[in-house]
This record gives C-alpha cells, structure tokens and sequence, in this order.
C-alpha cells in the first residue's frame, strides 16, 4: 500500500530532526482532508512527539483499510 510506503519515509525524516517541517506537512493534509476540527488535526496540532503523529497516521490507515474492506463486501 503507497499509504504504508509514506508513513516509513514520515518515520525516516522524524529520524533526521525535521519534526517542525513534517508536522506542518502532516498538518496541512489533515486540515485538508479532515478540517481543523477533526480530532486527527488537533491531536497532531497539540503533539510534539514524532510517535504520536505516527500513531494517529496508523489509526487513519487502519480505518480507511477497514472502509475499503467493507466497501468490497457491500459491492461484490
């Protein structure tokens, strides 16, 4: 999945200390996405722990797997 393939470059810049330039990237795809008042923004916006942003990423990936999955079953 290109989602998984993101979430460990996201994992690799957090490594080289660019936390502040990632986070404003991550905000700003969740702003657009989401909306300033999604719970997934303002947990990133509050955060200032590499591990939590990746968590919320990883709930975000689970869940769209789950909606895919579902969407499937409705379909076949």
């Amino acid at each position: 999945m290109r989602f998984c393939h993101e979430l460990k470059k996201l994992a690799k810049a957090f490594e080289a200390d660019q936390f502040a330039a990632v986070k404003k990237d991550v905000l700003v795809v969740l702003e657009n996405i989401y909306g300033e008042t999604s719970r997934e923004y303002k947990v990133v916006k509050q955060t200032s722990s590499p591990a939590t942003i990746i968590k919320v990423l990883n709930h975000i990936a689970e869940r769209s797997d789950d909606l895919s999955f579902h969407a499937l079953a409705a379909n076949m």
